[in-house]
């Protein structure tokens, strides 16, 4: 009968087990990612993206003044990777056998160290860069040590600095950010725009960039391997006989291919298909 009533539906042009799996990735994702940049301390605001990495043998972060840092000393700023967290990212840089190097690296900085937590599957990276120029104070100079998709957000940073020219030209707004059938990513132009104008009022400087694993010409982890992944685990559950022959590894089956659909939305996960080889971000 729930058969009858899905195919039913469907007649009309209603797909409820796709439109739920959009949701629930959308819904899933925002949640996990809360999960990891606040596990922490669940009470953090989450309006807060840019925390100050106190000095000490363990990575805590407090809230910062940004206001009182000095402009002729450079901000060292930490920005993670995707799903992840400035702890989950860098915390290996406060184990005891690291002590000595990290005292080191924190040394010039002299308390002007920081982490940027932000969304990476549910903002994309022109969001995230937006949230950080407009908290960071103007004409700073930083010095940034990235993390696979972190180095995305500072590449982004680097754009500012372009000599005799805007940080994004319209001509290139308007040629890369459009969909498959070449009409105007709208909301992504004016995000790319609004983050130009951030970066050419902030005249931030980016004079040193350790970029570590940064999918700069996208990752299959994003596209195809991610399918594959999923291919594998819906045949390891088709060889159970006595799920597959269940309901409910038929939902299942339909679940979770329009769930990898969602991931190339840019609408539901915008920071997953920013990822893409293919993406307009990328190119």
């Amino acid at each position: 009968v729930s058969d009858w009533i899905v195919e039913g539906l469907r007649i009309f042009g209603i797909d409820p087990i796709g439109s739920a799996a959009e949701l629930t990735g959308e819904k899933v994702s925002k949640w996990y990612e809360r999960k990891q940049l606040w596990k922490e301390d669940p009470k953090k605001p989450a309006e807060q993206r840019i925390w100050r990495i106190n000095e000490g043998d363990k990575l805590a972060l407090t809230a910062p003044d940004l206001k009182a840092t000095t402009k002729d000393q450079p901000l060292l700023l930490f920005i993670h990777g995707t799903a992840s967290s400035t702890l989950g990212s860098f915390s290996e840089l406060w184990s005891t056998q690291l002590s000595e190097q990290r005292k080191a690296l924190l040394a010039p900085y002299k308390g002007q160290v920081y982490g940027f937590e932000h969304y990476t599957l549910t903002e994309s990276p022109v969001q995230n860069a937006i949230a950080l120029v407009a908290a960071l104070p103007a004409n700073a100079e930083l010095h940034l040590i990235t993390h696979s998709r972190g180095g995305i957000v500072g590449e982004l940073l680097c754009r500012g600095e372009l000599e005799g020219r805007d940080p994004f030209t319209r001509d290139e707004i308007k040629k890369l950010f459009v969909d498959a059938d070449g009409n105007p990513r709208t909301a992504d132009q004016e995000q790319l725009e609004q983050l130009g104008n951030l970066l050419l009022q902030k005249r931030l400087r980016v004079t040193r960039f350790v970029r570590v694993g940064c999918p700069a010409r996208g990752t299959t982890l994003a596209s195809e391997r991610l399918d594959r992944w999923l291919s594998m685990l819906l045949n390891l559950f088709g060889d159970l006989s006595t799920l597959s022959a269940t309901p409910f590894f038929q939902v299942f089956e339909e679940f979770a291919t329009a769930l990898v659909k969602t991931r190339t939305n840019p609408d539901k996960l915008p920071g997953l298909e920013a990822q893409m080889p293919s993406a307009p971000l990328i190119r």
